[in-house]
């Protein structure tokens, strides 16, 4: 079974869920599971404040050491993004394997995924 974590911007990226969402489509077509993290939410709001923000990445960081993850996935602007370099760390503790969305169309042993 493969399990994919989708990290890349989401505080300051107005249109982070229907990105997020998007690719958490294609890669359905590649993976058994995936979590997409733009979906969650911390009591009522998601990261409306800046101070919340430190506790979305502890969550994530512990989702992604405590849950059977087989693939970290970097969406195109993942440097970007501070907490995505921090899941990046994590993943890769870990163990989990590490790709480039981008990637996807030519990656050997996968199903094509469409990522337009």
């Amino acid at each position: 079974m493969t399990k994919a974590y989708i990290s890349g911007v989401i505080t300051g990226d107005d249109n982070y869920k229907a990105k997020f969402r998007k690719a958490e489509q294609a890669l359905l077509k590649v993976y058994d599971e995936v979590y997409n993290p733009a979906e969650f939410q911390l009591g009522d709001s998601f990261v409306a404040e800046e101070d919340e923000w430190i506790e979305y990445i502890i969550y994530d960081m512990e989702r992604i050491w405590y849950e059977d993850f087989t693939h970290f996935v970097k969406l195109p602007d993942h440097a970007e993004s501070i907490g995505g370099q921090i899941e990046l760390i994590v993943a890769n503790k870990k163990g989990l394997e590490i790709v480039e969305y981008i990637n996807y169309p030519s990656m050997k042993n996968k199903k094509e995924v469409d990522n337009d």
